[in-house]
């Protein structure tokens, strides 16, 4: 998975956090993650409309995951990557052939909560892996 670690700390001259978790992909796990990102974000002093913001969409990206989950082992990763300017948030988790349906009501409500949103495709250790990324700005 990229970060932004090397490339905006060389950017700015400034320190990039970088927190990561892996869970089972399963819906009572969706606490865990987006208590994980509450924290992180709270942590690094975002905005509380910005924290509700991506935690709405980072439960709705994992949710598009685990939908699609290849297996019952699959594995849901998240990265959370701080910085002065911006958060970037990554969900990968492996889907086989399948594709996250970026025309749905809930690809429509991650668009709506961060400034930047995208999904890609690549093969990964445990098979093809489908990474959602949001991207926001700090207010």
């Amino acid at each position: 998975m990229e970060n932004l670690n090397s490339a905006t700390a060389e950017a700015t001259d400034t320190i990039v956090s970088v927190v990561e978790l892996t869970v089972p992909a399963r819906v009572d796990r969706l606490p865990i993650v987006r208590g994980l990102v509450e924290n992180v974000l709270l942590t690094d002093d975002f905005g509380l409309d910005t924290v509700a913001d991506l935690k709405v969409g980072v439960d709705e990206s994992c949710t598009e995951l685990i939908a699609l989950a290849d297996s019952e082992a699959a594995s849901l990763h998240v990265v959370v990557t701080t910085g002065p300017q911006r958060v970037q948030i990554e969900v990968c988790c492996a889907v086989g052939d399948s594709m996250v349906d970026v025309t749905s009501f809930g690809w429509y409500v991650i668009e709506c909560v961060a400034d930047d949103v995208s999904v890609a495709y690549a093969q990964g250790a445990r098979g093809r892996e489908a990474r959602i990324t949001l991207t926001t700005v700090r207010d």
